[in-house]
C-alpha cells in the first residue's frame, strides 16, 4: 500500500535537485564525514562515509554506552596496575584507587582519561580483550559492520577502525540513553583523585561556541588525526554530525560547524506519519491494521524555486512474515518512508488491534482437513456430472410418463 501526502509549492529559489546539490559543503577537510538528524537516522550529507579510518578517542563513546549498559553506576571499581599504564590522557589514576563506574564515565568521556578507559574495561568484562569482545559485539547490533575495535579508549591499534556512518549510528544509539546524554553534555567538573584534584573541562569546545550544542565526543592520535561526534539542537531538530581524519583542530571544528549550519539552514521538519494513521498489507495477505508507535517527521530540503513543487513524502508497507493469531502491538512490517523516489528512513509497524483467524468456508475445511485441493474439484465435477445423468433420466422417465420416486439423497436443496 502506498500513501502519499503532498505539500504546498514553495516560491522563490533554484530547483529542488540543483537547490540540495548546490547548498551542500563542497570544500571538507575532513577524509570522511557523515551528517544526520538525530532523530530518524535521516543522512543529510556524507564524504566516504563507508571508508574506515582510524576513530582515536571517539571510541569511548562505544565504550561508554557499553559500560552504562553492562555496569552498575554505582559500583566500586578498583583501580589495577594494568590501568594506571595507559598511554596519553589522563586522570592519573593509582593502583588500589578507587572510584565508582560513574565517576570513571565522567573522567573518560569529559576528560578522556585513558586510564580511566581501562579501569571501566577491566571491571565489566574482567580484561581489555573482553570488552572489545563486547564492543565488537555491540556494534555489530546496531548496523556497524565495517567497524572492529580492540580497546576501550582509541589508541591507535592497526586493527581498530570505524566508518563515519558506523561511529553515526552507535553516537545515535548512545545519545538515546539518558545517563550517556548527561555525562557529554557536562562542561566542567570538579575531580578528587588519589593523586590528582583538578577541575575537568570538556575537550568539546563547542559546547561553549556553538548555540544548541549537546555532545558529544572528539578524539586525536597522531595517525587518526583530528576525529569528532558532534551533536546540536535548534527547535525540534537535533543533528549528528561525523567527521573523521581532519588535519588540524581548526579544520575539524570549521567543518562541523559547517555541517551543522547546512543541515539547520538547508532543511526543514515537515510531518510524515501521524502514530494515529492505519496502514495494511498491501496484497491483503492478512488482515490487520498497522500503525507506528509515534509521530514520525522528516528534514526536507529548503526550496524556494517560483512555482516548484516539493516532492511528497510516500511510504510503502512491507511485511514480516506474519501468521495468525495476530496480538495488539506485535510488530508486524516495516514502512519505509521516502520523499519523492529518496528512500528516507524505515519504521516497524506494529499490530493496531489484535486478530483472530477468520472463520474458513466449507470448501476451506474440506481442503484445509487434508483432502488436496484437486480431489475437492474432481468431486465437484462428478456431483456435477451426476445431476446431468438424474436430469437427462427424468426426462426419459418423464416421457414414457413413468413416476419418479422421490429420493432424497439427490435431492437438491
Amino acid at each position: 500500500m502506498l500513501l502519499a501526502i503532498g505539500w504546498l509549492p514553495i516560491t522563490d529559489g533554484p530547483t529542488a535537485a540543483a537547490a540540495e546539490e548546490t547548498m551542500q559543503p563542497s570544500s571538507l577537510s575532513s577524509a570522511g564525514a557523515l551528517l544526520m538528524d538525530l532523530d530518524t537516522g535521516q543522512i543529510l550529507y556524507e564524504k566516504q562515509a563507508d571508508q574506515p579510518f582510524y576513530p582515536a578517542s571517539i571510541t569511548k563513546i562505544l565504550t561508554a554506552i557499553v559500560a552504562i549498559e553492562n555496569g552498575d553506576l554505582d559500583d566500586v571499581v578498583t583501580v589495577s596496575e594494568n590501568a594506571v599504564r595507559a598511554d596519553g590522557t589522563r586522570v592519573y589514576l593509582v593502583p588500589g584507587e578507587q572510584k565508582t563506574l560513574r565517576e570513571l564515565l565522567y573522567a573518560m568521556m569529559v576528560n578522556s582519561g585513558n586510564d580511566a578507559a581501562v579501569a571501566i574495561a577491566e571491571h565489566i568484562a574482567g580484561s581489555v580483550e573482553a570488552f572489545a569482545q563486547l564492543m565488537n559485539q555491540k556494534a555489530a547490533d546496531l548496523g556497524a559492520t565495517h567497524s572492529h575495535f580492540v580497546n576501550p579508549s582509541g589508541l591507535h591499534d592497526d586493527n581498530h577502525y570505524t566508518t563515519a556512518y558506523d561511529m553515526a549510528i552507535i553516537a545515535q544509539y548512545a545519545m538515546r540513553n539518558p545517563v550517556f546524554r548527561e555525562i557529554v553534555q557536562t562542561k566542567t567538573m570538579p575531580w578528587n583523585g588519589d593523586e590528582w584534584q583538578s577541575q575537568l573541562v570538556n575537550h568539546n569546545r563547542l559546547l561553549w561556541q556553538y548555540e544548541g550544542a549537546t555532545g558529544i565526543k572528539n578524539g586525536y592520535t597522531s595517525k587518526a588525526k583530528q576525529t569528532f561526534v558532534a551533536t546540536a539542537k535548534k527547535g525540534e531538530t537535533e543533528l549528528l554530525a561525523v567527521c573523521l581524519q581532519a588535519p588540524s583542530q581548526a579544520a575539524m571544528y570549521n567543518d562541523l560547524i559547517t555541517l551543522l549550519n547546512y543541515g539547520f539552514e538547508a532543511y526543514e521538519a515537515v510531518p510524515a506519519v501521524s502514530k494515529n494513521d492505519r496502514f495494511y498489507p498491501p496484497d491483503r495477505s492478512v488482515e490487520v491494521a498497522m500503525r507506528t508507535s509515534r509521530d514520525i517527521r522528516i528534514l526536507r530540503p529548503i526550496y524556494t524555486s517560483e512555482g516548484e513543487e516539493p516532492p511528497a513524502v510516500v511510504t510503502k508497507v512491507v511485511m514480516d512474515d506474519v501468521q495468525y493469531p495476530i496480538h495488539k502491538g506485535q510488530q508486524v512490517g516495516q514502512l519505509h518512508i521516502s520523499l519523492g523516489n529518496k528512500p528516507i528512513v524505515q519504521a516497524p509497524l506494529y499490530a493496531a488491534e489484535a486478530v483472530v483467524p477468520p472463520t474458513p468456508t466449507k470448501q476451506e475445511e474440506f481442503t484445509a482437513s487434508g483432502a488436496p485441493l484437486w480431489l475437492a474439484v474432481a468431486l465437484a465435477a462428478l456431483a456435477g456430472l451426476g445431476w446431468v445423468v438424474v436430469y437427462r433420466q427424468k426426462r426419459v422417465l418423464r416421457r414414457w410418463k413413468v413416476p419418479v420416486p422421490l429420493d432424497r439423497k439427490n435431492t437438491i436443496h
